[in-house]
Parts: structure tokens; C-alpha cells; sequence
């Protein structure tokens, strides 16, 4: 679920430095064996320039909320977990290659403008447990589909899958219950990689178990390939298309 929220007063006053982090409590952190090391590591990393600018973090909870009050769709893809292997420009291109293209069928099928957000450049370690926080003016909830997680499963060879009919069937559950509820589903998570990987079951080239063994490189979970995230956004798109005609 994306959140767009205010922080409260008692958290915004507070003096930020890039090491105030470490005054707060930390729920999942890695062991480093060296702290010499990890001392260089991020001196390093000190002196580098912002991913991503504070204009664009303003930008993003703008868009955030026209997805929580329904005038856009949230498109969220990528790894599952990341190498730095990845970190060229060919696998990065072809991502966001997908990642537009999948756009342009959703804001075709959905009319509305398409909020994409890359799962890039930060899958090498993942905390969880992040809290929310909310105003006096309570939060503004967009909702959002991830039927990556719940479909995972094993083969009898042990190979870690997902079939991508389970995928498409609990996103289009979620449609028809927040329909039914009166609600908005403002987005979907999925994970992804623009190559031609065969790592999830069944889509328009009717991968199967034998398959699986051809290209499959994820470092974690499976990931839906180029076609078959492209004919989802395509099954999704045409679910608003008629849902528009009615």
C-alpha cells in the first residue's frame, strides 16, 4: 500500500545530519565483520552524489497522491534482489524500456496518467518493518496489488517458480473486490526484468517445467520476463477498457 502522508510535528522538528539514522532503532542490520571496512565503505559512499534529488522526492509524493484520491495508476517493477552485476547500462535500458512500454498500455486502458517507479538501486539489501505515519488529518491510502509474493512455489525439481495465470488472478481479484467495495486499486508491484528470462510458468509462449532450466538467472525470486509482463499490463489495460464501456 503507498502511503502519502505528513509527518508529525514532534519528527519533522528534529536536526537531520546523514548519520541521525543511527540514533534510531534498526530492526533488520547486516553483520559487518570489518568495521574499517564499512568506515571506508561509506566515506566513500559519502562522497557520491544523490540517487535521487529532493526535487524529485517532492515530485513523487505529488504523484503519490493522485494516486490515493484515484486520478492516477501506480506502475512498480523490477528485480526481486539485485547484483551489482546489473549496474550497466544494457540491463538497466531494457527495464526501463519495459517499464514505459508497460505504461503506455495502462494509460490506454485506464485513462490515467501512469506513476512508474523503478525497484532499482536499492534491492542489494532490504530492512522491512517500516512503520507508517499519519497527520491529524489521517492518511491518504493507495492501494496497491503485489501478486508476486503470494504465488510462489516449487517444482517437484525444486526450482523456484510462479505461473502466471496465479498472478493475473489475484490482480484481477483485487480489481473486482475494490470495485465491489467502492474503493480504488491505484497500482500494482510486480517483479520483472526486461531479458528474456524463463523463470515463471505459463504467459503466451506457454512455459512450462522443462523450460524453466533455459534462462533461468534470478538471484531471488522468479520474475515475470519482457512478454509476459508486457501481456499482463495488456490484460490489465483491457479489464478498465470494458469496466469503461459498461
Amino acid at each position: 500500500m503507498a502511503q502519502h502522508s505528513t509527518l508529525p510535528e514532534a519528527i519533522a522538528s528534529q536536526p537531520w545530519a546523514p548519520s541521525s539514522w543511527r540514533s534510531k532503532p534498526i530492526k533488520q542490520s547486516p553483520a559487518y565483520p570489518d568495521p574499517s571496512k564499512l568506515t571506508k565503505a561509506a566515506a566513500e559512499l559519502s562522497r557520491m552524489p544523490p540517487l535521487v534529488h529532493p526535487n524529485e522526492i517532492n515530485a513523487l509524493k505529488a504523484h503519490l497522491r493522485e494516486v490515493a484520491q484515484g486520478n492516477a495508476f501506480l506502475l512498480q517493477g523490477g528485480d526481486c534482489a539485485e547484483l551489482f552485476d546489473y549496474c550497466e547500462q544494457g540491463a538497466i535500458e531494457s527495464k526501463i524500456k519495459l517499464l514505459l512500454q508497460m505504461s503506455l498500455v495502462l494509460i490506454w486502458g485506464t485513462n490515467k496518467r501512469v506513476v512508474r517507479i523503478g525497484r532499482m538501486a536499492g534491492q542489494y539489501a532490504k530492512p522491512r518493518s517500516i512503520g507508517g505515519t499519519s497527520s491529524r488529518r489521517g492518511t491518504a491510502a493507495g492501494w496497491q496489488c503485489d501478486p508476486m509474493h503470494g504465488n510462489t512455489l516449487s517444482t517437484p525439481a525444486g526450482i523456484k517458480t510462479r505461473r502466471f495465470n496465479d498472478i493475473y488472478s489475484e490482480l484481477e481479484q483485487s480489481l473486482r473486490i475494490h470495485k465491489e467495495q467502492g474503493s480504488y486499486l491505484g497500482g500494482v508491484h510486480l517483479e520483472l526484468t526486461g531479458e528474456a528470462v524463463t523463470e515463471c510458468l505459463g504467459g503466451s509462449e506457454g512455459l512450462d517445467e522443462d523450460d524453466l532450466s533455459t534462462n533461468y538467472t534470478s538471484f531471488c525470486d522468479p520474475r515475470l520476463n519482457e512478454k509476459q509482463a508486457l501481456e499482463l499490463a495488456f490484460l490489465v489495460a483491457d479489464h478498465y477498457s470494458r469496466e469503461h464501456k459498461k
